[in-house]
């Protein structure tokens, strides 16, 4: 490595491009050996603050609670500054700003990146001041002299990067000592060179120079002196040089661990700013009046008041009011950016302070930085910044209070300052021309509007609120509606008491005190710590946040190569030489990568993920186990393998064996064997047996297998052993320390941890018998690790057995997708099985076009289903009727005949339905017996399934007789004759078909302890098994007659023709996913969901009249698109589509025209493409895009009371889709627009655009 000595023994670096053209495991260990100086892991504001931990799930979770843990990291600056400006160091501070100023000389203060920007703005701020004071009291220049010239700022890089960091330019102690020397600083001048965490060496390099001058230097910087003088020979140099004063002000971590944004330089501006107003009052003390002074703000504000008003401006932000605001501004631009769209903020006096936290969020959370008109290339950044009244040279004028200071260094210049061989070779592009191609003037700019969403946000400060007042005449209130013009929506970030007056637009008001200094410092931190804030926060709801570490940081210079590493040893759990390696190894392969991807991409962030996909490939699962042990009456006791007195374990590429052996209470000879095999297609298979069982209590359940893997913000939880399936996300899924049950209730037997940022975890129970089970899902109490235990339930005989074999097995894959790729895992086991292998070739439920879902009495019920099959023609319309029976709905069961208008009536309606093409089915419950009915001691006792406490297994579903619904089990003689004698008596009524309500997903949930039945007792496959019998004896019965249930359920679907699952396709289940029909659709009849054209539900008149609505609304004016979307998205999940509570109104009434044109619309296109949608088979949803809508919606249930209803909002894609491959091997998009508005979309190259409320089919190649 090449060492060359300066004047002052100043070291300057050259390694590489960061390094040589080693290989990426050379640059890494050369980076370890080489560049200890930068491992900075140890320093304060590098670590992780205990208050923050878990920030990005609360973020997720609450995000007014998640800005209140951002904002309380703040109160660790005041006791700091209080510190600080009671020292002598600030005395000599504030005494040589005075001398320096009295003597004509200048203050210079130098920083790099943030620093860098805070020394500009300290700079333009006190030449605001001026510019100012002078404008109002011209008579006080001769007294004052020309003291905006009295303060110069140096940045690393130049001006230029106040757009971005120049690239490796801090590792150059000789470029900062360079650029100060160009600057001019000489015997007598002050430099304040100030830098986050103390460390860095171009700041360093400014420090140098003032010393070689005889400038008086001060070095402010945010970690324990000590630590830096112990441990890096840069900063001793410095520290501990007699010449140079040290302001040490060590707050600790970060609210986010090394986002020095933040609190450090929060705290660098309180003191410098401070320090300089005390020096400059003292200075003008000789030359002012008292009252020129005063009104000038001079002399009012001592640092210590400074400090002072500091600490009750933070306690203002933390106001309910204020917190609230800054979550509606997270939020909305979360919202924002998740669809793709663009904020610019426009400003006037303080376009420097959002320029700052906008520029700095590019390499804290790698997102697109500012782009030049230059580069058409890379994408446009997700915030921008823009001047509305000035072009853009003048508006950098006004934005750094003169003219930009640019470098305009050729590669001689680079090389004589021995820079790396790649600036040398290509020097950056950073001269005033090129600054300029940034247009933040008032150009047109059309990348801020060329996409939807887009927003134009006035930043306005203190008493500019009036430039928002309604009618308001000034200049940049015109300048500004006419940039905003162009875009979508407008709206205002107010800070200060001030509010706009009759202003109509969005606004976020943060209301606090704002008083007046020389330097308005106040109005700079105020906006600061808002935009500060509200930045990191949204970040973390985008989940650019790992807990409270930068999960997207950028590796641009040598101290954020030694940040990602840290970070991928925090996320990854590997050790610094491998993640470093890993890190070099992203590095050299980005190279190759598109600039886009490139510049969007964090090294760190994909050398996490490839880390993880590694660990994985070859990650063999875990042999952990549980045993509970019970009386078959009390609380489980459960114990695992640590219990065991002897443990053996075989490894090898493909297997592994764990064998335990002897327990104190299961006896010397318990043995519990643990076996995992890989398949060829990477697939382990376990399972778990156990022998020389001596114990007194039986083993109640078996948890295994025992499984656990990482997770992030943005990870999900998939769960397929309930209807068509269900995805948990977020904070309140993931929150750590919470333990949750789930019963594989229906469905399919699998799960899945989805991980966006590296492998997926896929786990299963392969159990063609579909017997009793579950699993506990664990969320660990730090965080980023879930663990998922299978529950399986042994069915026990009369004494606890010596031997047991779980009678499946389970397995566990790592793969790549999310829950379409896991469903496909199991379609290749699930689809060989019987229930899939013997389903009948036809299924007569094809024909279907329609269905309607009607209840109560035929003059009610039927006649708008005639209609509607009149209007569809040829279109076979269905009908499930509810309420035909003589007994209330949830009463009564199983005694459902006779109909409810007698036995002739309902069989003539049957045959008018018949003769006019209408497939006709009938509800009955094919599970529960009523147990406050006139029947149940006639069979019911005997049947029902008895809990593990003796207590019947029940639910009152009916809320206003509240009569107990009992769950029978699949041994139930009795119960089955009586379904067998009603569906018998339905079938000669000439109905098409019959619905068993509940089979699909009441049948494998629960225990049996019932005496009475032979079946072992507890979990097993007696649910399944029983049911089987009654559906085959009902085939057996009633054959050509198809049956459908309630929920979609694999273990069924040869004895079924089709399942209802409202459940799924309800927007009350905005969590569920078509999973099911991923893996099993073709052949089969889903269907069903609760969309009702006019939003009001059935109502029984055998209930109690009082508690019948007594007044509906026009539902459909209030919620207008809640039908459509409900409707649609039925056809998008390849299902028949149902509508419900239909009647003659919905041809009549204009104001349910569009509602009853939609309908037909549906039926017409789903019939048409039978082929997809009924026969077909689910494609890979992935690849699409297109914006999402804000849909009201409501939620009622025919149960519900009026003064239960509940409304809802959320957003969802505008434009629905699913893809799906034909018998023919033909394949098509379907697409579904259920919003008001025409709109866009893309899938894997196709695009276009979408009619409101309609349906399109594109041909795939």
């Amino acid at each position: 490595m090449k060492r060359v000595i300066l004047s002052a023994g100043i070291v300057a670096c050259c390694c590489g491009p960061l390094f040589a053209q080693e290989t990426p495991r050379e640059q890494a260990l050369q980076f370890i050996r080489e560049e200890t100086q930068f491992h900075l892991g140890y320093l304060p504001t590098e670590q992780s603050h205990p208050k923050t931990r878990g920030l990005s799930q609360a973020l997720q979770a609450d995000t007014a609670r998640g800005l209140q843990m951002l904002l309380s990291v703040d109160d660790d600056i005041p006791p700091v500054a209080k510190r600080v400006v009671a020292s002598p160091e600030f005395a000599r501070l504030r005494q040589a700003v005075k001398t320096a100023l009295d003597s004509g000389r200048k203050v210079y203060f130098s920083g790099c990146g943030a620093t860098g920007r805070l020394s500009i703005l300290l700079d333009a701020a006190n030449r605001r001041f001026w510019r100012e004071t002078f404008e109002r009291r011209p008579e006080l220049k001769a007294a004052c002299g020309d003291l905006a010239e009295r303060t110069y700022a140096v940045m690393t890089g130049g001006d230029f990067a106040l757009i971005r960091s120049v690239e490796s330019f801090e590792d150059y102690l000789t470029f900062g000592y360079r650029q100060m020397e160009q600057a001019g600083v000489a015997e007598g001048d002050v430099v304040v060179a100030i830098s986050e965490g103390g460390e860095t060496s171009s700041v360093i390099g400014t420090v140098q120079r003032g010393v070689d001058v005889q400038a008086k230097v001060f070095f402010l910087f945010n970690n324990p002196a000590e630590l830096l003088a112990k441990n890096l020979e840069r900063c001793r140099r410095v520290i501990e040089n007699p010449a140079v004063t040290v302001l040490a002000l060590c707050t600790g971590p970060m609210a986010v661990a090394g986002s020095t944004r933040m609190q450090a330089t929060t705290t660098e501006l309180l003191v410098a700013g401070a320090a300089f107003e005390a020096g400059l009052a003292d200075h003008l003390a000789g030359k002012l009046t008292p009252a020129q002074r005063a009104s000038m703000g001079l002399g009012v504000w001592t640092p210590e008041r400074t400090v002072a008003q500091f600490e009750a401006l933070l306690a203002q932000l933390r106001a309910d009011a204020n917190v609230a605001a800054l979550a509606r501004m997270v939020d909305g631009e979360a919202e924002l950016y998740g669809r793709k769209g663009r904020v610019t903020y426009f400003a006037n006096a303080y376009l420097l302070d959002i320029f700052t936290d906008t520029t700095e969020r590019s390499p804290t959370f790698k997102i697109p930085p500012f782009r030049s008109t230059r580069d058409a290339a890379s994408p446009a950044p997700w915030a921008f910044v823009k001047d509305p009244q000035r072009p853009t040279p003048e508006a950098w004028l006004h934005l750094v209070g003169h003219a930009p200071r640019c470098l305009e260094c050729t590669a001689d210049t680079y090389a004589q300052r021995n820079a790396a061989e790649k600036i040398v070779k290509n020097p950056p592009q950073i001269g005033r021309e090129n600054l300029h191609t940034y247009l933040v003037g008032n150009e047109p700019d059309a990348s801020r509007t060329e996409v939807k969403p887009n927003a134009a946000m006035a930043v306005l400060v203190g008493d500019e609120a009036a430039f928002l007042d309604e009618g308001s005449s000034a200049a940049w209130s015109k300048a500004f509606a006419a940039a905003a013009a162009p875009f979508e929506e407008r709206s205002a970030l107010v800070v200060g008491r001030r509010a706009p007056r009759g202003w109509a637009g969005k606004r976020v008001q943060v209301d606090v005190d704002l008083p007046a200094t020389p330097l308005r410092l106040f109005d700079h931190l105020a906006l600061k710590l808002a935009l500060n804030n509200v930045s990191s926060a949204t970040m973390g709801k985008l989940g650019r946040l790992s807990s409270n570490w930068m999960a997207h940081v950028d590796a641009s210079n040598k101290k954020l190569i030694d940040r990602s590493v840290r970070l991928v040893v925090e996320l990854a759990g590997v050790d610094y030489e491998t993640a470093c390696v890993a890190l070099f190894e992203s590095l050299d392969e980005m190279k190759g990568w598109d600039e886009a991807r490139r510049k969007t991409t964090s090294p760190a962030a994909y050398t996490v993920e490839r880390l993880l996909a590694r660990r994985s490939a070859s990650l063999q699962p875990s042999l952990d186990w549980k045993l509970g042990l019970g009386d078959l009456h009390g609380e489980l006791r459960f114990f695992g393998s640590e219990e065991m007195r002897e443990k053996h374990v075989e490894r090898t590429a493909d297997a592994v064996t764990g064998t335990w052996k002897g327990h104190a209470e299961c006896g010397d000879a318990f043995t519990v064997t643990v076996r995992w095999q890989r398949a060829p297609d990477g697939l382990w298979s376990g399972d778990l047996a156990y022998e020389g069982y001596g114990g007194k209590l039986f083993v109640e359940e078996i948890r295994f297998p025992v499984l656990s893997g990482g997770y992030v913000a943005g990870s999900s939880f998939v769960f397929g052993g309930h209807d068509s399936g269900t995805v948990d996300k977020g904070a309140a899924f993931f929150k750590p320390g919470t333990k949750q049950r789930r019963t594989y209730c229906g469905g399919m037997q699998f799960s899945a941890l989805i991980n966006t940022n590296g492998p997926s975890l896929y786990f299963d129970h392969r159990d063609p018998s579909v017997g009793t089970k579950g699993c506990e899902i664990e969320i660990a109490k730090e965080g980023g690790r879930l663990t998922y235990a299978g529950i399986h339930v042994p069915g026990l005989p009369e004494r606890p057995p010596a031997a047991y074999r779980i009678p499946y097995a389970s397995g566990f894959a790592t793969f790549t997708g999310g829950w379409f790729e896991a469903g496909q895992i199991y379609k290749k086991w699930g689809t060989a099985q019987a229930w899939y292998a013997n389903r009948k070739a036809a299924n007569p439920m094809r024909k279907i076009g329609i269905w309607v879902w009607n209840r109560g009495l035929i003059k009610d019920a039927l006649p708008p289903v005639e209609r509607l099959q009149k209007e569809l023609g040829d279109i076979p319309v269905a009908i499930d009727w509810y309420w035909w029976h003589s007994n209330p709905y949830d009463t009564d069961y199983p005694d459902f005949w006779p109909p409810r208008e007698g036995v002739e009536p309902f069989r003539a309606a049957v045959a008018r339905l018949k003769g006019l093409g209408i497939y006709a089915q009938v509800y009955i419950n094919g599970v529960c017996w009523d147990m406050d009915g006139k029947t149940w001691r006639e069979g019911g006792e005997e049947g029902v399934v008895v809990q593990r406490d003796g207590q019947p297994r029940n639910t009152a579903f009916n809320r206003y007789n509240h009569h107990r619904l009992a769950y029978m089990c699949g041994e139930a003689p009795k119960f089955q004759d009586r379904i067998s004698s009603v569906v018998g008596h339905l079938r000669e009524s000439g109905l098409n078909g019959q619905y068993l309500d509940m089979i699909g997903n009441s049948t494998m949930a629960g225990r049996c302890y019932n005496p009475r039945h032979s079946h072992p007792k507890g979990g097993g496959s007696f649910g399944p098994d029983g049911f089987r019998v009654l559906l085959q004896r009902l085939k057996r019965e009633n054959p050509d007659y198809p049956l459908t249930t309630e929920g979609t359920n694999e273990a069924y679907m040869d004895l079924l023709d089709g399942s209802i699952y409202c459940n799924s396709t309800t927007l009350e289940r905005l969590d569920a996913i078509p999973m099911f029909q991923s893996v099993y659709h073709g052949n089969y009849a889903f269907f069903g969901n609760y969309a009702y054209p006019d939003g009001t539900r059935p109502w029984d008149p055998l209930w109690p009249p009082e508690d019948r609505w007594k007044a509906e609304k026009p539902w459909p004016k209030l919620y207008p698109d809640q039908f459509y979307l409900e409707l649609g998205r039925t056809v998008a999940w390849g299902a028949q589509p149902m509508v419900c509570n239909i009647k003659e109104s919905l041809f009549a009434d204009p104001e349910l025209e569009a509602a009853r044109r939609f309908t037909l619309d549906t039926a017409r296109f789903y019939y048409a493409n039978r082929e997809f949608l009924f026969d077909g088979q689910m494609l890979s949803p992935t690849g699409f895009t297109c914006p999402t809508a804000p849909v009201d919606f409501l939620i009622r249930s025919i149960f519900t009371k009026e003064r239960e209803c509940k409304p809802r909002h959320a957003e969802q894609p505008a434009v629905l889709h699913s893809s799906w491959q034909a018998p023919d091997g033909k394949k098509a998009l379907i697409l579904v627009n259920w919003t008001r508005a025409e709109q866009s979309w893309a899938f894997n190259g196709l695009s276009g655009t979408l009619p409101a409320r309609s349906y399109d089919r594109r041909m795939l190649p």
